[in-house]
C-alpha cells in the first residue's frame, strides 16, 4: 500500500534520504503497542497478573523479559490505576534499545540529552536501581513537562 504524505517538504526530504525505498518505508507496519515493567515499583509477575486479570493477550519481548507486546490495548491501560501508580510504562520496542545497549549500572553517571518524555529515563533509573547520577535534558521545553511528571 502506497501512503501519501500531506507535508510535501517532508516527503521530498525523505525521498532524498531513502530514494526508491521511500514507498517501502511509508508502507511499513507500525511498531506494536508495548509496555515495560517499572522494576522500581513492580515486577514482571505483578504486571502479568494485571494483564491477565484485564483479559489481555501479550507476549514477552525476546531481548527484555520485563516488557510485553500487547495484542491490543482495548481498555486502554493508560486509564488504569496501575499506570497512574507507575507500575509500568508504555514504551516502544525501539525506545527500549538505547538503555539496554548502554547497560547502565548502579553507581554510574548517565547523561541523557534526549530524555523527554521519560520512558528511557525511568528505564535507566530502574537499571541503576536508583543508585547513581542520572542527568536528564531535552531540547523541547514542551516535552520537559512529561519528563518532569515521569
Amino acid at each position: 500500500m502506497k501512503r501519501k504524505l500531506k507535508n510535501k517538504e517532508l516527503e521530498a526530504y525523505l525521498k532524498s534520504l531513502l530514494g526508491s525505498e521511500l514507498n517501502a518505508f511509508l508502507g511499513a507496519a507500525s511498531e506494536p503497542v508495548t509496555i515495560r515493567v517499572n522494576e522500581l515499583k513492580s515486577s514482571e509477575t505483578q504486571i502479568k497478573k494485571i494483564l491477565n486479570d484485564y483479559g489481555y493477550t501479550y507476549k514477552p519481548i525476546s531481548f527484555n523479559s520485563n516488557a510485553f507486546i500487547l495484542d491490543s490495548d482495548f481498555l486502554p491501560l493508560s486509564h488504569s490505576l496501575s499506570f497512574f501508580e507507575g507500575l509500568f510504562q508504555y514504551q516502544g520496542i525501539s525506545s527500549q534499545l538505547p538503555a539496554i545497549i548502554l547497560d547502565a549500572q548502579p553507581g554510574e553517571r548517565v547523561l541523557d540529552m534526549a530524555a523527554a518524555p521519560g520512558s528511557k529515563s525511568t528505564q535507566l533509573a530502574a537499571m541503576m536501581k536508583n543508585k547513581g547520577i542520572l542527568i536528564l535534558n531535552d531540547s523541547s521545553r514542551h516535552r520537559l513537562q512529561g519528563l518532569q511528571a515521569n
